[in-house]
């Protein structure tokens, strides 16, 4: 229960957070028809009296035992916070118009719901499917969603490897042709005229790498993105590096992706540099975040005391159920953020 109540009083403040981080992005975003300023929407204030006469029928936690009770919370406390993040719903039932070239899989509708919530809710996130999923034609009928339903033409922004920049060419030109796209890429002397092309020119998405970024950001970071998807957001994990220094400093936008099939690892402090490229107002101390989760799994976490016994050491250091219990509770933090399917539970006919 100690854990529980630490862990809660966390996710009670991340709460609280959200509501700044929806603000933000709605001051950013400029050019859209429809724009939420209110963290809390009408549809969300009548599901909130709902929720507040449902309490009344929650049960007496005096009477409960121990797991009962951890039970009753983990689950309660889960649905209040999604329910602040994820508050205005919206049901995307068919695939955008514009995507021409075949029919989306249903996996693949439900990541599109995703991200358009993440769009509605002023928030931004991790589609982290397994690679082969179809991560880059999801992020293709995200944007042709927001033209064609939301008047949101762009610019949006997609960062992706050099590798790679020619198969999302191929992508939109197959996909979404009508999709106006640049590609920016080009020898010292030939990247100018695209320079003067962002200026005089209309066009959705821009399309370049790493590199160029960097290389020029004196010109993409003067303009204001609706989007900035980062293919291969893994690499974002490092926060002191030169590259998420530059996008995540010098370039605005009122939404970012990330998008990686690599599973994260067990490093914190590289997740929270994701996060805290994607949501800042939120995720805004390592420290912090190090502080409730990282140390409370530690095994020196409740042994600081040189002066303790081994027994009593012993008796202080968390349990395997404890371990577990924290670890729920990160995942409960990451899920409005982060979406993940792997081949073998959404597309079994794939090798």
């Amino acid at each position: 229960m100690e854990i529980l109540n630490h862990t809660n009083s966390y996710i009670e403040e991340l709460g609280e957070k959200v509501s700044v981080q929806k603000k933000e992005v709605s001051k950013l975003q400029k050019g859209i028809a429809k724009t939420t300023t209110d963290p809390l929407s009408e549809d969300e204030d009548q599901e909130n009296q709902e929720d507040d006469q449902g309490e009344q029928e929650k049960p007496d936690l005096d009477e409960l035992d121990e797991n009962e009770k951890i039970k009753y919370n983990l689950k309660n406390s889960s649905k209040v916070y999604y329910k602040i993040t994820h508050s205005i719903q919206e049901e995307v039932k068919t695939q955008p118009k514009m995507i021409k070239a075949g029919e989306l899989k249903s996996y693949q509708i439900y990541g599109l719901n995703w991200m358009v919530s993440l769009y509605n809710n002023n928030l931004n996130g991790i589609l982290a499917d397994e690679m082969g999923l179809g991560k880059t034609i999801q992020t293709i009928s995200l944007f042709a969603h927001l033209i064609e339903c939301k008047g949101n033409e762009g610019p949006f922004l997609v960062v992706v490897p050099l590798t790679t920049i020619t198969n999302w060419t191929l992508e939109f030109d197959r996909w979404a042709p009508d999709i106006k796209k640049i590609i920016y890429k080009g020898k010292k002397s030939e990247r100018p005229k695209l320079g003067q092309m962002l200026k005089s020119e209309k066009f959705n998405v821009l399309i370049t790498t790493y590199e160029y970024i960097m290389l020029d950001k004196a010109i993409l970071s003067k303009i204001l993105w609706q989007y900035i998807i980062v293919d291969e957001g893994h690499r974002m994990k490092n926060f002191k590096s030169k590259f998420a220094m530059t996008l995540g400093q010098q370039y605005s936008s009122a939404h970012r992706i990330l998008l990686t099939g690599t599973p994260l690892q067990n490093n914190l402090s590289e997740l929270w540099a994701l996060l805290n490229f994607l949501l800042p107002k939120i995720f805004s101390s390592c420290e912090d975040f190090q502080k409730w989760f990282d140390k409370a799994l530690s095994k020196s976490y409740a042994t600081g005391n040189k002066q303790m016994t081994a027994e009593e050491r012993e008796a202080m250091e968390l349990s395997e159920e404890e371990q577990l219990l924290i670890i729920n509770r990160l995942h409960q933090i990451l899920r409005p953020f982060l979406l993940r399917r792997v081949k073998k539970d959404v597309a079994k006919e794939l090798p």
